[in-house]
C-alpha cells in the first residue's frame, strides 16, 4: 500500500476530537507491504489501546487487512472515508468512522453506528448531508465552519461544529471540494439564533 506518512498528532475533527493518536497518510509516497507498515508504527512506541487513524486509504489495497492486523495487536482503528466511496466489506472491523460528505450518495450511511461513527460536512454541503441522513436519526453529524450558517439549523440536528480546521485530506477522489484546509486567522462565525 501506498504511504504518504506515518506521524502522530491530535485529531481535530470526530468522535476522537482532542485525542493524541498516530496518523498514516496514504498516497503518493513509499509503496510498503502490510507487515512493513505495522512495523514503522512499532517504532512509534503505541502501546495496546492507543488510536490508529487511517486517511485516504479507501483506494489502497490491503487496508482491510492492515485493519484487521492493527485491532489483532490490540490497537483502535479509526478510518477517514468520503460519502463517494463504497462501504469496504471490512467496515465492522473499523472502531470509528468519520466520513467526509462530498455530494456524493455511495457510501452506505445506514451502516454508521450512533456515537461511534460520524459524518462531516464543508458549511456549503451541511443542508445537502442533513437531506441525506435525515431518516436516520442515529448518525452523528458534523460541520466544518467555512462561513455563515444558521444557529437553528445546528441547533435543530445535533450538528457539531469545528472551527478554525486545518486539515485535508489528499488524493482522494474530490477531496480539494471535501475537506478545505481552512486558515487557522480565518473569520467564521454563526448566524444569530432566533430569539424563542
Amino acid at each position: 500500500m501506498n504511504v504518504f506518512k506515518i506521524y502522530k498528532d491530535v485529531r481535530k475533527v470526530g468522535q476522537n476530537y482532542g485525542m493524541p493518536m498516530c496518523f498514516i497518510d496514504c498516497g503518493l509516497g513509499m509503496n510498503y507491504k502490510i507487515e512493513e507498515v505495522v512495523g514503522k508504527l512499532g517504532k512509534e512506541r503505541l502501546k495496546k489501546g492507543d488510536w490508529v487513524l487511517i486517511r485516504n486509504g479507501m483506494s489502497e489495497k490491503g487496508v482491510g487487512l492492515l485493519v484487521e492486523g492493527l485491532k489483532f495487536i490490540g490497537l483502535k482503528v479509526e478510518v477517514e472515508a468520503v460519502s463517494s466511496d463504497r462501504t469496504p466489506g471490512w467496515f465492522l472491523k473499523v472502531d470509528t468512522w468519520t466520513v467526509f460528505y462530498n455530494g456524493s450518495k455511495v457510501f452506505n450511511f445506514g451502516a454508521l453506528r450512533p456515537r461511534q461513527d460520524m459524518v462531516i460536512s464543508k458549511g456549503d454541503r451541511l443542508e445537502g448531508m442533513l437531506e441525506q441522513v435525515k431518516e436516520l436519526s442515529q448518525v452523528d453529524k458534523g460541520v466544518v465552519l467555512d462561513g455563515q450558517i444558521d444557529f437553528n439549523l445546528l441547533f435543530n440536528n445535533k450538528v457539531r461544529v469545528y472551527k478554525d480546521v486545518d486539515w485535508v485530506v489528499e488524493g482522494v477522489r474530490g477531496a480539494s471540494s471535501t475537506c478545505p484546509r481552512l486558515p487557522s486567522n480565518s473569520s467564521l462565525h454563526l448566524l444569530p439564533k432566533e430569539e424563542v
